[in-house]
């Protein structure tokens, strides 16, 4: 998103102070097993709301935390924000769950992510496997060495690696199959068409394919109708995220969200199992 000169110099100045204003947020998207509907984890997704200029978009200020030298600040807060919240679910009783923290391909490059997540888990006690890291495809390839080895050395203790907006990107099988990667996400511009696309529907399904080959989970974004749900499930994305399950919510409202123990109606998961045999 390209914004006006001076609208993007009075947020960078904005910005530069809203960590200490208490004006960042973390909000929170379950993700579900599409065999069973069942939660299985979350996405933390960052909110900035500026008490000058209200609610600022992620489109907005991260391409400006990322051109200002905020983005490493702001990524770990963000890291150990989601570590905080993930303990306060666990101590509250909410089913363990695996945690997806998004990682800037600047603040991945210039940024000590291995060490941050070192320290925050030798800090919290926390299991590395209840973490996931998400980088998007385009960044991993930007420093295809330097990236590798610092997704190796994180997956060696533990933490498991997604790639977001998986099929967006310019990756070959080649450079993908040297990545220490537990799933893709299927990009949401994949699946707002599908079923109703023949060309969606086609390059949704050849990368599930792609990633079965590879011998990933796949996560698919944007899953907003029943007729969406039964798509990627018939398809084989073993997990997906969207509106149909849940907005992003603040962690209070996130837990009870999580501990009504099932984000569709009985009704609602009929409709979804009688849907897959449209694409039988």
């Amino acid at each position: 998103m390209r914004l006006p000169w001076h609208r993007r110099a009075t947020l960078e100045q904005a910005l530069r102070g809203a960590i200490a204003a208490d004006e960042m947020r973390l909000v929170f998207q379950p993700q579900v097993e599409t065999a069973t509907c069942a939660f299985t984890g979350a996405e933390s997704l960052m909110r900035w709301n500026s008490r000058e200029f209200g609610a600022i978009s992620p489109e907005e200020f991260i391409p400006i935390a990322e051109r200002c030298g905020m983005i490493n600040a702001l990524g770990s807060w963000a890291i150990e924000q989601s570590v905080k919240h993930l303990l306060e679910w666990d101590a509250a009783g909410v089913p363990p769950l695996i945690l997806a923290i998004n990682v800037s391909p600047v603040q991945f490059s210039t940024g000590d992510v291995h060490g941050q997540i070192q320290d925050v888990l030798r800090q919290s006690g926390l299991a590395a496997s209840r973490l996931e890291l998400e980088i998007t495809e385009t960044g991993i390839m930007r420093d295809m060495r330097d990236g590798a080895d610092v997704l190796r050395r994180l997956h060696a203790v533990g933490v498991k690696i997604a790639i977001d907006d998986f099929g967006t990107g310019y990756s070959s099988l080649s450079r993908l199959r040297r990545l220490p990667v537990d799933r893709v996400k299927i990009d949401r511009s994949f699946i707002i068409d599908v079923p109703h696309s023949d060309s969606a529907v086609i390059m949704a399904k050849t990368i599930v394919s792609m990633a079965a080959n590879l011998g990933l989970d796949v996560v698919a974004e944007g899953v907003e109708t029943e007729d969406q749900a039964a798509f990627v499930r018939m398809v084989g994305c073993q997990f997906a995220q969207g509106f149909l399950y849940s907005h992003p919510a603040r962690s209070d409202e996130f837990q009870r969200i999580v501990s009504s123990g099932h984000p569709l109606g009985r009704h609602r998961r009929d409709h979804a199992s009688r849907a897959i045999e449209h694409f039988a």
